[in-house]
This record gives structure tokens, sequence and C-alpha cells, in this order.
């Protein structure tokens, strides 16, 4: 610190909340130092193996992309997926490491690039019987890297020039951990750009055809869309297409436009043609006329006033939200937008759920009934969950589907067949409890019956029955159990179930990299059936959303949003579940039920012991991984 600043300093002219940022920003980047050099010790001593499992492609890349959409909407950056339509959907391979490799790409163009677009494009370059050679490409309109720099690019420790790491950060090592993985996929990476224009890079990887055949496209409710009228207006060209290329599988009869004014103008004569829209599809960031103002154009036009709107965005800003409600904006998306949400909110909008001709629920395939492999739907809303019962179900050699909600995991099923359904109760939009009643009154009509396993984060008496009554055939209680949820799935696919040994050790095994520290990450390995890289995940989610959590928490009960303390109190509940961490949970459980209660004065004094135990639970997470490192590095070098 400068001697100016640090007088500053101390005399407290430095906003608390400028120190803040400051040292959470220096915190980000350090867990990132310790996370490459981790990773690279670990690739050179030769300790990393791939896996082959069953993974949906596209919701790897569309998931993977919207966890950086933040980021790129804070810089009004475009974040864009495009797939060709004849990549397959359904390969076999490491989804985690390839993962990996798109979020150090896309991290680094977005770190890059400060107007303009992300582009990740996928297309097929070679096909045999049983594989697929895929071309991914991260496309940027960043600054572009000098002809000079480019052989040295993928080299450990190694940037562009001195001046990188000062201005932007970074080990220089992403690029080579991303490259060695690919030569481990039987892939190359490779690079294109010019300075002030931006960078390509290029990298092949080899999937194996998954075992279990996508559903036919034919399975999405094609008489609730067909010749339905939208027009979508955006001014990337890019994202007008891919929108296009997604509504034109369901039969839809979409417009594009890249402006406002043309908007307008086709909007109007199509009326006059006697062939009104349906449905407005619009960016909310555009120049000479945004989505806002589109929209209050025509909510004052005769004739077009009650069109059903969408709104898409990069970004959400303050005020937004209610914002859309007064414009009557009956849906508010986030781009990247995956093709299921983007369905999900297209027939709640046009209100076509209640018209939804869901597909024979009950086909099992004939792998799950012997006991193999399960196409699984997991609707839940929080992310620990999602990634933690995706890996467990994934090791047992089951493929994974997420929903967000009740609504999307409707128009899932309505989409393709599932073996079975593990339901959140709890969940936004639509819960589990209403999602699962849904079903089986369509199942009235169709003589089916899918299985539905609850998860709820509740203990209380009653919550079995509960479950039950709306139709769930069986419960499994969070924080999610690897053994305990292989016996619920067995229970009710009437499958038979492992013998192996107790996932749950008192202690670390030998050799754990991670030991405990007030924090009993015993138990939470246990948990997590042993494995330590998920166990890694589980810490880095948890040391990235807590203090955003927490600062929401904050906001709200200063605001007195009690719906936002209430979800966000939920959330942090189910979170600290895995941590087993009783009197935190319990603390978080309590702000739940207070912001429920519409009491924000007593969650406000729970909230004031709450939030320095999650500081110093973040604090111990990363002193752990620090000494993880710090082992890791010394075991590589001997």
């Amino acid at each position: 610190m400068r001697v100016a600043d640090q007088r500053l300093f101390n005399e407290g002219a430095i906003p608390l909340e400028i120190i803040s940022n400051i040292a959470e920003s220096f915190e980000r980047m350090l867990l990132t130092v310790i996370n490459d050099v981790l990773d690279f010790s670990k690739i050179e001593a030769g300790k990393v193996e791939l896996e082959a499992i069953d993974f949906n492609l596209r919701d790897c890349l569309e998931e993977t992309l919207k966890t950086l959409a933040l980021r790129a909407g804070e810089k009004g950056l475009e974040l864009l997926c495009d797939l060709a339509p004849d990549v397959p959907e359904l390969v076999s391979g490491d989804a985690v490491r390839l993962r990996q490799i798109v979020l150090n790409l896309v991290g680094n163009a977005i770190k890059f690039t400060h107007q303009g677009e992300v582009a990740v494009r996928v297309k097929t370059i070679a096909t045999t019987e049983e594989t697929r050679t895929l071309q991914i490409t991260v496309a940027d309109t960043g600054v572009g890297v000098p002809p000079e720099k480019q052989k040295f690019i993928f080299d450990p420790f190694t940037q562009a020039d001195t001046s990188t790491t000062r201005n932007y950060g970074g080990t220089g090592l992403g690029l080579t951990i991303s490259a060695r993985l690919i030569s481990m996929m039987g892939g190359r990476i490779w690079l294109e750009s010019e300075v002030g224009r931006g960078s390509q890079f290029h990298f092949t990887v080899q999937l194996r055809v998954g075992d279990k055949k996508p559903d036919p496209e034919s399975m999405v409710p094609i008489e609730a869309l067909r010749n339905v009228r939208v027009l979508v207006v955006d001014d990337n060209s890019t994202n007008r297409r891919i929108v296009q290329e997604m509504l034109k599988r369901w039969e839809v009869n979409s417009t594009a436009v890249e402006g406002g004014e043309q908007a307008l103008a086709e909007l109007v004569s199509a009326q006059l043609a006697g062939q009104p829209y349906q449905l407005l599809l619009t960016d909310m960031h555009m120049p000479k006329m945004d989505g806002f103002t589109l929209v209050e154009e025509i909510r004052h036009r005769a004739g077009l006033e009650m069109i059903a709107i969408m709104m898409l965005t990069s970004a959400a800003h303050r005020g937004e939200t209610e914002r859309c409600r007064a414009l009557g904006i009956t849906s508010y998306l986030f781009k990247p937008i995956r093709k299921a949400e983007l369905l999900t909110a297209i027939l709640a909008v046009l209100g076509k759920n209640c018209a939804i001709s869901l597909p024979a629920l009950a086909a099992r395939s004939e792998t799950a009934a012997h006991g193999k492999s399960l196409n699984i739907l997991l609707a839940e809303d929080n992310r620990v969950n999602q990634v933690v019962a995706t890996r467990i179900l994934e090791k047992m050699g089951h493929t994974i589907t997420v929903a967000q909600h009740g609504s999307e995991a409707l128009s899932l099923l309505a989409a393709q067949s599932f073996d079975l359904v593990l339901m959140d109760v709890q969940m936004p939009q639509m819960d589990g409890l209403a999602a699962t009643k849904s079903i089986r009154l369509h199942e009235t009509r169709t003589h089916s019956h899918l299985p539905i396993v609850a998860m709820t984060a509740h203990a209380m008496k009653g919550d079995r029955e509960r479950c039950l009554e709306a139709g769930m055939d069986g419960y499994v209680s969070k924080p999610i159990n690897t053994k305990d949820l292989e016996l619920a799935i067995a229970d009710v696919m009437h499958l038979p179930t492992t013998n192996g040994p107790d996932l749950e050790p008192n202690v670390c095994p030998e050799g754990s990299l991670l030991k405990p520290v007030n924090l009993d990450f015993s138990q939470i390995l246990g948990r997590l059936g042993g494995d330590e890289q998920l166990l890694h995940e589980v810490i880095e989610i948890f040391i990235d959303l807590a203090p955003k959590h927490v600062d929401t928490l904050r906001r709200a009960l200063g605001e007195g949003d009690e719906e936002v303390v209430e979800r966000t109190a939920h959330s942090m509940k189910g979170e600290l579940g895995y941590l087993g961490i009783a009197e935190v949970s319990e603390q978080a459980r309590e702000i739940e039920e207070l912001g429920r209660k519409h009491d924000l004065e007593q969650a406000s004094r729970v909230f004031a012991a709450f939030e320095p135990a999650i500081s110093d639970i973040v604090g111990t997470m990363r002193t752990n991984l620090v000494e993880k490192s710090r082992v890791a590095s010394s075991g590589a070098g001997q």
C-alpha cells in the first residue's frame, strides 16, 4: 500500500466496503493460484486420471457458461453457446475436466475482452462408429495476442508479456493445464489471434458416443408450439441465429430483427396483415432503443399492447425486475439461454403448461431394469446439492439431467423420458410437491407411473407423509448421503444394491490431503463417499457462494425483503448441511423461518452471530486448501 493510501486508511477515509472488496479480490486471486499450482503439480506427477462417464454435452457447456455469465454481464459482454446440429448431445468422457478446460478458456476470454462478445462454438470434424472428434472454439473480441508471443502462450508460468500479470493477474498456468488435459483426451489446442481484433482458441477432443441414445426431438410438445408466431429482437446476429435454431426445432414460426425500430415495424405489419405475433422475445441491452423502451412503445400502441413479452439480459441491474412487472413482461431470462430453460419459459408465458402432452413416463430402458444405467432427472435449485448429487449419481453409472425448479422439470419430462426423478421439495417457481401432483394427475390418463424420490432438508415430523401423500415413492433427507441415496433408488426401482464397504469413515483415509481443522472434513468426506475431488469442489463452491449469500442476506434484511431473506437462508442451510456444523446450520434455518414469519428484526439479531460464523468457516476452508496445495506440491516434487 502506498504511503498516501496508508495515511487515508489510518485516518478512516477509505470506506470499509472498498477495503472489503480489495480483500475479497485478493482472496479469490490467491485461491486461483493455489488451485492452478495444485492441478499442475498433479498433472506433472502423472496423478490425474480421466473418467469415462455418459453426460449431456449441451447441458455441460450451457451450465458451465452460466457460472461465468455474471462476470461477462458486469463487463457488458455477450456470452454465446453455439452447437452445430450434427454435434451429439449424449457423449462419454470426463465432463469435469472438459468443464475445467472451458472455464479456463472462457474465463481468460472474459478477462481480456472489454467490449463485444465471447462465444463457444462446437462442431464435429471426424466421425467413427464409436467416437466423435469435436472442435471446440472459444472466440473473443478482446485485446488479442501478438504473433511473437503466441508460440509461448501454452508454456507454464507464461503470459503475453510482463504487464499482463500486473494488469490482469493470474498464474500463467491455466492454458498449460488446459493443453495437458486436452492432450490426455486425444486432442490438441492452437491459437489464432490478431492484436486489437480478438483471439480464437481452438481445441479438439475425442469423445465416445454415449451408450444411451437421447430421445428424439419429436418428444418435445410440438402440438403446443407448432406455428406459434414469435418475433426475436437482438442486435447480436449470432444470438438471433441460435435462438431461431432452437425455435425451429419446436416448429415455432419465428422472425428475427436486429433492433427496436425494426421490431415495431414488423409487429405493426403483421397486425395489419391479420397474422399477429403471439410472443415477443427481446434483448434488453441494444443500441438506439433498448428492450425496456421497445416494450414501452409496444404497450402504448393499439392492437399490440396485449402481446406476451419475454426479456433476455446479459446482466441483472437493480430495479429491473420491478420494471418488468410494471410493463407486464412475463418472463425475464439470463443469457446464455439454455434450451430447456427457453422451452419452459415459452410454455409458461403462452399458458401451455397444462396442455403439455407428456410421453409415457413409465417406459424404462432395459439397462435400467437390470440395475445398470438409469436416466435420472434431478430437480434441485441449490448449486452444492446439484454438484454433489450429480457426481454421486454419475459414479453409480447413471445419466443426469438437472432442472432448476418444478416447472423446468415438467418441461424436461415433456421433452424426453426418464427412468426416475429426484425431486427437491422446496424450490422457486414450482416446488417439488406441486410438480409431483401435476405428474401424477397426468398419469391418471396415461396409466403410467414414473418413480419419484423426494429430497428434503427438513427433518420435521410429517415431512415423509406429506411427500408420500403428494405421490412420491421414496424419501431421502439432505445433506445427501451416498449410501442412503443408493438405497432409496434401489428401493423404488427394485434394483440390487452394491455390497461395497461402508462409505462413511470415522477418520480421514490415510494420505488424505485435507485434514480436519475445526471443521470435521472426515465427516464431510464420508458423506460424499470418500471422493476427495468432490469434497474439493464442494469447498470451492462454498468459498465462492457463502460471502455472496451473506451480502445478499445483509442487503435483504436492510431493505426489508422477506422473500429474499427466506430464500437465501434456505440455500445456505442446504450448503451448510454438508459441513456438519449443527449450530450454524440451525442459525440459517432460524433466519429462514423468521423470514417466512415476517420477523426481520429477530432475523437481524440471529444474523449478527451467523455472519462471523460463516467468515470463520470460509477462513478455515481457505487454510486447508493452502495446506492441501503445500502437501501436494511436496509430494509431486519427490
